[in-house]
């Protein structure tokens, strides 16, 4: 199944791919930030909501709020935040990763990067790390995260979120 985010902005279209044999549903949500939410069932049902912050848009706490309040628990929150904090690994952090810092603290949710790098800006060659990948502490330990080495012809490093089996 191939959910998308009809809105486009700057060419950007927020998409999620489910298997066909895995049970799903799409979760309609209503927001001025991009983003798409898919509830999936796996070994435990949660619901996987894919976000597109372009670096020109401006955002608020609310915002990230208003999408999260419209999401079934427990809920994976992953994409392209374009925003920077030291506590994801960048070395700087900036009033867009202030906000999401706080939208993480406030809800008890927890950041599943380990602080490596997920961008490289073509034009100076710096790496950053603006792809996030927020979760419900009941599937933080649920899931296995890193970070591919190749680019794969994108300036986004592709990112594995990887279920974990029970032994």
């Amino acid at each position: 199944m191939f959910i998308q985010n009809q809105q486009i902005t700057e060419r950007v279209v927020v998409s999620i791919l489910v298997k066909n044999c895995i049970s799903q549903v799409r979760v309609p949500i209503a927001s001025n930030i991009q983003c798409v939410a898919v509830r999936i069932s796996l070994r435990k049902t949660f619901t996987v909501c894919c976000i597109y912050i372009p670096p020109s848009q401006s955002f608020s706490k609310d915002d990230l709020e208003h999408i999260y309040s419209q999401l079934p628990t427990p809920v994976m929150l992953v994409g392209d935040f374009n925003s920077h904090h030291t506590l994801w690994g960048n070395p700087q952090t900036t009033s867009k990763g202030n906000i999401i810092e706080d939208f993480i603290s406030k809800n008890s949710l927890s950041l599943m990067n380990d602080g490596s790098y997920t961008f490289l800006h073509s034009g100076n060659g710096t790496r950053t790390a603006i792809d996030l990948s927020i979760c419900h502490p009941s599937l933080f330990l649920d899931f296995k995260w890193n970070v591919a080495e190749d680019l794969c012809g994108s300036d986004h490093y592709p990112i594995f979120i990887e279920r974990i089996l029970p032994s």
